[in-house]
């Protein structure tokens, strides 16, 4: 089965083009869904204003590779989602590549339940790559029946 192709085109919190309806789109689609971004520089930080939907299924969320004219740096920041976690997964074979997650008051990503294959890559967590804009709880939270998954290469910094 071909991988559902989901573009962020909007750092808007809901409707067409979010990353929101994006997750919504991927959990009824099944697995294998590739979200990728093409933010404007300058709009490239998302401010969801509630926590966003639990991913269900097997995604890819590619925070890197936009398109020349299009942002490389794609910021989802929790300031205004209340008592929220970055991204929620439970799913198995989920890829988060290349975001930078801050400022949530739970964790930037929470894993949980008995899920395999989780891969947290490139991303920038609790910092900007410049100042602290720590998550309140944990920076990335794999509860212990998550296995066979791996944090490569991210910097993970100032969270609670």
């Amino acid at each position: 089965m071909a991988a559902a192709q989901l573009t962020v085109t909007s750092s808007a919190d809901s409707g067409a083009g979010t990353l929101r309806d994006a997750i919504d789109t991927a959990n009824a689609g099944g697995d294998n869904a590739v979200i990728d971004f093409q933010l404007l520089v300058g709009d490239d930080v998302i401010r969801p204003a509630s926590a966003l939907p639990t991913v269900t299924v097997a995604i890819t969320f590619m925070g890197t590779g936009a398109p020349d004219g299009y942002s490389n740096h794609i910021t989802l920041s929790g300031e205004n989602a209340g008592d929220s976690n970055g991204l929620t997964i439970k799913s198995s074979a989920v890829t988060v590549d290349g975001l930078t997650i801050v400022n949530f008051q739970r964790s930037g990503i929470d894993v949980s339940g008995a899920q395999m294959g989780v891969q947290i890559t490139n991303c920038l967590i609790g910092t900007d790559g410049t100042q602290c804009l720590a998550n309140n709880h944990h920076g990335i939270l794999f509860d212990s029946g998550v296995s066979e998954s791996n944090i490569i290469g991210n910097v993970i910094s100032g969270n609670g």
